[in-house]
């Protein structure tokens, strides 16, 4: 999974923001890289500051919680059934 955004995300700049040229392909991958990184230092620092066990924890479990509000098709993933309002019978 390191390095996987080296593949998606020029596919994603060209199909979902419908970026064709090269140089405006690598410039989003630049910007993402950049953006990573600098995230990474804060999430670092507060994960010494705060545990990464909590931070760990804390973040799988808004995770969850997003892509359950979302329908939870994703929830499927992690081995889990999603809610339905359906009831049987119905």
């Amino acid at each position: 999974m390191v390095g996987l955004e080296r593949t998606v995300l020029p596919l994603v700049a060209q199909a979902d923001f419908g970026l064709a040229s090269q140089s405006v392909v690598l410039s989003f991958l630049v910007s993402f890289g950049i953006v990573k990184a600098l995230a990474n230092v804060l999430a670092g620092g507060l994960a010494d500051r705060v545990g990464r066990k909590r931070i760990e924890y804390r973040g799988k479990t808004q995770q969850l919680v997003l892509r359950w509000k979302q329908g939870g098709e994703a929830l499927v993933a992690y081995g889990m059934q999603p809610m339905t309002t359906q009831r049987r019978g119905q």
